[in-house]
Formats: C-alpha cells, sequence, structure tokens
C-alpha cells in the first residue's frame, strides 16, 4: 500500500492499520488458545494482562487506547480491523460479561466498557468486591483454584485504591475451607499466636495440605465401602440352611 500523509505531516490511519498486516493471522480459535480463561467478575487483572501483549504484538493497541481514533470518514481498513479485535474481545467474555456489550460496535468501547465495570474505583465496586471475597468457599475446586480467587479479587481491589490486610485473606481463606482441613486450620491458628504467617507460606502449607487430605480421602473410601458390602459367603451360607 502506498504511504500517505496528512496535510500537517502525520501518517494516515491506513499506513499505521497496514503495518499490522506483516504480522502472523490471528483467528478466533487461536485467541481462544491464547487466552485459556473467559473474563468474568474476579479475573479482570489476569485477563487484560494476557490480552495486552498480543495486541502489542499485532501492533493494535492503538485502536483502544485512543491514539487512533475512528476516522471523520469511512475507512475500510480501520473498520476491519476494530471489528476483528472486536471479535477477540467477544469470543474471550464469559456468559455473564457478554450481556454488558451487547449492542455495541466499536471495539474501544467494548474495551472501556468492560473497564469501567471491573476496575472501577467507586465505593460500590470495592463493596461488591470484598463481599465476593468474603464468599469465596473452596468446595470440591482444587486448592489452587481456590487461592487463585483470593488472588485476582485482591489484585483487583489494590488497583481500585483499596486493599484487604494479609492477616484478613489469611483468616477468609481458613474460614472458607471444608471440614476434612479443620485440624490444620487449628494448627495455623495456634501458630499464628506466636509467630506471623505470611500469605505465601500459607499457601505453600495448603498445597501441601492438599495432598495430605486427598490422600486419607482416597484411603478411606474403600474402607467405607466394604463396611457396607454384604457378607456373600454368610448370606448364601444362610439361603442354603433354609432350604435344609
Amino acid at each position: 500500500m502506498a504511504t500517505s500523509t496528512t496535510s500537517d505531516g502525520n501518517v494516515s490511519s491506513n499506513n499505521v492499520l497496514s503495518s499490522a498486516t506483516n504480522s502472523p493471522p490471528i483467528v478466533i480459535s487461536n485467541i481462544v488458545s491464547l487466552i485459556p480463561i473467559k473474563l468474568t467478575g474476579t479475573n479482570y487483572l489476569l485477563w487484560k494482562s494476557l490480552f495486552e501483549p498480543i495486541l502489542c504484538g499485532h501492533k493494535l493497541m492503538s485502536l483502544i487506547d485512543g491514539s487512533l481514533p475512528s476516522p471523520i470518514t469511512v475507512d475500510s481498513i480501520w473498520y476491519e480491523k476494530d471489528q476483528m479485535l472486536l471479535s477477540w474481545i467477544n469470543a474471550t467474555l464469559s456468559d455473564s460479561t457478554l450481556p454488558y456489550i451487547v449492542g455495541v460496535s466499536l471495539a474501544k468501547k467494548a474495551w472501556d466498557l468492560l473497564k469501567h465495570r471491573y476496575a472501577s474505583t467507586t465505593p460500590a465496586h470495592i463493596i461488591a468486591l470484598k463481599r465476593l471475597l468474603s464468599r469465596i468457599k473452596k468446595g470440591s475446586q482444587s486448592m489452587n483454584d481456590y487461592l487463585q480467587q483470593f488472588k485476582s479479587i485482591s489484585d483487583q481491589l489494590t488497583t481500585s485504591a483499596s486493599t484487604v490486610s494479609n492477616d484478613d485473606i489469611i483468616i477468609l481463606i481458613l474460614d472458607g475451607l471444608p471440614p476434612s482441613y479443620r485440624q490444620f486450620c487449628s494448627s495455623i491458628r495456634i501458630h499464628a499466636k506466636t509467630s506471623d504467617v505470611t500469605l505465601e507460606e500459607l499457601n505453600n502449607l495448603l498445597l501441601c495440605e492438599e495432598i495430605v487430605v486427598n490422600d486419607e480421602i482416597g484411603t478411606d473410601q474403600p474402607i467405607a465401602m466394604a463396611a457396607f458390602r454384604p457378607n456373600t459367603t454368610h448370606a448364601s451360607r444362610s439361603h442354603s440352611y433354609a432350604r435344609g
């Protein structure tokens, strides 16, 4: 494409965008593999940290940071790139997030709406994040996934100019564990009375404790099943006696 320059000496949007055509093409299926998560209310920073390097690598960051605004006149190259980027954004949203940008026709508008919703510094948003933090339960998810939820929300609170102390997070983590971790929690609370327990130490201890708990559960299951297994030998003898 020929290089064109505006009257004030600035390179036109066509030239900026055409420079991205030499980059390896990315289609929706590639985006899903490069960003293996769906944006939810608790992982915005992680989603953003995965998305931005792709935009920079394909010279598309200017479409969402405002440095290359939408042209006043019809520009097919600009529009094509913008719609491709909008498709990438849509492909990485969860079912609960997608409705917030329904009807949005430009990539920057979608990006800004998501940022406003999930990286807001308003008191209401901060309260909502803290409420989410207090309701996290481990349930059947892995320990790593459980701990990652706390980190994601804590990071969002930090971005929103609010913080939760490590001591409070430790308490919330322990409170969200199932009964199988009761003995572990008691030990941590006793230890915390005499010396500090860092969040990193707790995370490492919990990952090790998960192995122990899973091993104990696996050992107990055969025993529990044996207790309810009918004694076939005794049953067959009783049946033969009845016939006698």
